[in-house]
């Protein structure tokens, strides 16, 4: 069975649903089902980024809409475009034309009647002498936009005709005294077959723009027999007998279409619903059907894999209803609002609705000659070469791309990254520091927009560096957007040490800056062997005296843990508590109340008489730079970093601990010798802010690569 995945952002997920024609089968779903041969997205705010075998962008919307979805931008990410345009069908290889659908494509409505059965189902008897309007109230700065002119249309009706005008639709009209109230979608046909005529404006009217652009807006109206009113499609009569609706460009305004309305005679009106209804019965829906989008899809994907349409309908002329793929399931979010489970739901979107509307026509016009020029669907318009002049190695304006807060995190405090990193590069004299924050923006343009963004901002600032911490897909700025940046400023990416993200996540960055910074001695092998030696370097974790400080507090008799909670952790902890030693343990998935926020790590490193770090490096210098006593299992540079008591028991600057019994021991005997314990954490605390600021790493990674920052003042240079 080959999958084709129609993906509409807005249909519900519980409306899902399948169609199979022999061996292929149509989803229907409001995400990228997984492992599809094809991936067809219902406008560009529907694409979250792309999916092996071919990709389809289903164009419903017109210009003054989404004019940013004619632009090379977009276009440049898919490998076929479906549009409505007559203009733009076959402009290159890969655009192809379909047609808008009479019924909601997005779920299974209610179906047509026979050909011999819609005088039937819509009788003109007994039908109101009056005007409907349906649509929604909207607005674009778009030049051949019709928003406007369907609410002065309305309000000349009301205000200077004795024929009836009632509007229906959502948005509401707000303010439009002839205004009804908003319809269920499966109220339209019902309404509009309680009227004699339909005001149906699409959404814009353009010689260029609207040229076969033509929706169910029109046919929804004949299908129900109710004479429309006509404007938008440039070339309408090559779709629509003229003789079935009233062309509004045969009138010069508002008073002659009255005049030309109160003047129609039975027999008049009869005869538009008389040619109505020989289009009807001539089979003139059956070039609207949503099967016609299917089949193209199908073309496209049999084209792809080097097979036959025909092949794969297997004989079978119609779709019809089939069972969902498997899905695999979905995780619920957990009750302390992990934060990867977050991310893996909600996915931004590549595109926003919001993003996509902020082009000009000329950007449109522009692309549409890229393309006519190419024969490709996205030139480089924007990969400019690589200047000229060499970049400064003296860093004096800083860009930092990071996640401030991640949507969804508990608390929605300012991320690690961005009270470490941020807060000490902004403490650096004679540093203009500048913020881009890559998952707000992410959220209001999507991830492609937000990267655009990022482009303009880094491009537009004249910085000497960009330094970026990426977080995960979805948030982060695409790749190609940090190849872009790279060919005019400086980047520096710092990566955090993740295992099982290797290849998926760390690697992939490395072809995009000119330096990456790694905590890893692991991936920093793994770089050199992937044949990025030349641009990584090895660094260490470290912590801001600005986020973390020695707080003065009782220290409590116990020990506390600090981290997410793993089999070893609660194995630990159950151990320590078994032997009659008080621990508390705070993190996600510890239980409800046990997340701790940031902003309380300084003042817990201070309260408890010992701080247990198992496996975390990080947590070594948040818990010494705040004045905790550490008592931690070997990790990777600890003895490079510190005194540990397995090397020197009397200058000790942290405790070690290999083997469970040793903790108990080791917990057991400083908590009944505080000023012991409180000499170790002395002296660990005086080594973190002598040696383990973000500012000594950041000082000793630009001088390995060559890099000039501005000299520190002497309180706080580097010793």
């Amino acid at each position: 069975m080959r999958n084709i995945n129609v993906v509409y952002v807005y249909l519900d997920p519980n409306e899902s649903h399948a169609l199979r024609r022999g061996d292929v089968r149509i989803v229907w779903s409001a995400s990228p089902v997984p492992d599809c041969d094809l991936y067809a997205y219902v406008s560009a705010y529907s694409f979250s980024g792309r999916r092996p075998g071919p990709q389809v962008l289903v164009q419903a919307e017109p210009v003054v809409t989404q004019p940013r979805e004619f632009t090379c931008e977009v276009f440049g990410q898919f490998d076929h475009v479906l549009t409505l345009l007559d203009a733009l069908d076959g402009i290159t290889p890969q655009v192809g034309k379909w047609q808008f659908p009479v019924c909601k494509m997005d779920v299974k409505s209610e179906p047509l009647p026979e050909e011999s059965e819609f005088a039937v189902r819509y009788p003109t008897e007994g039908r109101r002498n009056a005007i409907c309007m349906i649509n929604g109230y909207k607005a674009s700065a778009i030049p051949g936009e019709l928003y406007s002119r369907r609410v002065e249309m309305a309000l000349w009706f009301h205000e200077h005709s004795d024929i009836p005008f009632d509007v229906f639709g959502k948005p509401a009209f707000v303010g439009l005294p002839n205004y009804i109230r908003s319809l269920e979608a499966e109220e339209k046909r019902s309404v509009l077959a309680g009227y004699r005529y339909s005001l149906c404006l699409e959404n814009c009217y353009d010689p260029f723009w609207s040229r076969g652009y033509l929706t169910e807006k029109l046919t929804e109206c004949l299908a129900c027999r109710t004479v429309p009113i006509y404007l938008g499609c440039a070339n309408i009569e090559e779709y629509i007998p003229t003789s079935c609706f009233i062309d509004y460009r045969d009138f010069e305004g508002c008073e002659q279409l009255n005049d030309y309305i109160r003047g129609m005679s039975d027999r008049d009106y009869q005869s538009y619903v008389d040619n109505i209804d020989e289009w009807l019965s001539g089979g003139g829906l059956r070039a609207y059907a949503v099967s016609h989008l299917y089949d193209k899809l199908t073309e496209l994907l049999a084209d792809a894999v080097g097979d036959g349409a025909t092949s794969m309908w297997r004989g079978e002329s119609q779709w019809q209803s089939a069972d969902m793929p498997d899905e695999p399931p979905t995780r619920d979010v957990d009750a302390d609002g992990s934060l990867i489970t977050w991310i893996e739901m909600n996915r931004a979107t590549y595109w926003s609705w919001d993003y996509l509307t902020r082009a000009s026509l000329d950007d449109c016009v522009e692309s549409v000659d890229a393309m006519r020029k190419t024969q490709a669907l996205g030139p480089t318009l924007h990969d400019e070469a690589v200047p000229d002049k060499q970049k400064s190695t003296r860093v004096s304006r800083l860009l930092y791309l990071g996640v401030q807060t991640v949507p969804g995190d508990s608390g929605g405090e300012f991320d690690y990254n961005v009270r470490n990193f941020l807060m000490d590069w902004r403490a650096w004299p004679d540093i203009d520091v500048h913020y881009f924050d890559p998952a707000a923006r992410a959220q209001a343009s999507g991830v492609a927009g937000m990267s655009e963004e990022a482009i303009e901002c880094a491009l537009g600032g004249n910085f000497d560096l960009v330094f970026c911490v990426p977080y995960a897909r979805g948030i982060d700025v695409l790749h190609d957007t940090m190849r872009r940046i790279t060919l005019h400023a400086n980047t520096m990416m710092w990566l955090p040490y993740r295992p099982d993200l290797f290849e998926t996540h760390s690697l992939p960055w490395a072809s995009c800056v000119d330096r990456l910074v790694t905590t890893s001695e692991t991936d920093y092998r793994a770089f050199q062997e992937a044949g990025y030696g030349d641009r990584v370097v090895q660094s260490q974790w470290a912590f801001s005296p600005s986020t973390y400080g020695r707080v003065r507090a009782k220290r409590e008799p116990m020990v506390m843990l600090v981290g997410q909670r793993t089999d070893v952790r609660a194995q630990a902890c159950e151990y320590v508590a078994s032997s009659g030693i008080s621990i508390a343990a705070y993190g996600h998935g510890w239980g409800e109340g046990r997340f701790l926020p940031l902003t309380r790590f300084q003042r817990r490193f201070s309260e408890s008489a010992i701080n247990l770090s198992l496996g975390s490096r990080r947590r070594v210098y948040e818990v010494t730079g705040s004045g905790g006593f550490l008592m931690t299992t070997p990790v990777e540079g600890l003895d490079d970093a510190f005194v540990t008591d397995a090397v020197d028991p009397d200058r000790a600057e942290v405790v070690v601990v290999h083997a469970m019994d040793e903790l108990v021991e080791k917990a057991r005997y400083y908590i009944e010798r505080g000023k012991e314990r409180e000499a170790i954490a002395r002296r660990g605390y005086k080594r973190a802010h002598a040696h383990h600021t973000w500012t000594h790493r950041f000082a000793d990674v630009f001088s390995k690569v060559g890099w000039e920052l501005p000299e520190l003042p002497p309180e706080r240079s580097v010793r």
